[in-house]
């Protein structure tokens, strides 16, 4: 996958599924359950008593890796 930044903007494997388990969930979808373990587990989503919600690592996180793939998240979600 080549990115805007050139060479140096490539995602790995593991960035590009985080990416997509992100992306799902701020578009109101849970990702695959070994995706959403993950979230949990780096802190960029926590469960609560309502659900599931977006940490603020998860929302640098997003935007990190929206920006290395050259998307922008105004594209697919109306959330911030």
């Amino acid at each position: 996958m080549k990115t805007i930044l050139g060479n140096e903007g490539h995602l790995s494997n593991k960035q590009i599924v985080r990416l997509g388990g992100l992306i799902a969930f701020v578009c109101d979808r849970l990702p695959y359950e070994h995706i959403l373990t993950d979230l949990i587990t780096n802190g960029f989503i926590l469960k609560n008593i309502d659900g599931y919600v977006l940490t603020d690592s998860g929302q640098i996180e997003l935007r990190r890796l929206t920006s290395m793939a050259g998307l922008r998240q105004e594209n697919f979600t109306d959330k911030k």
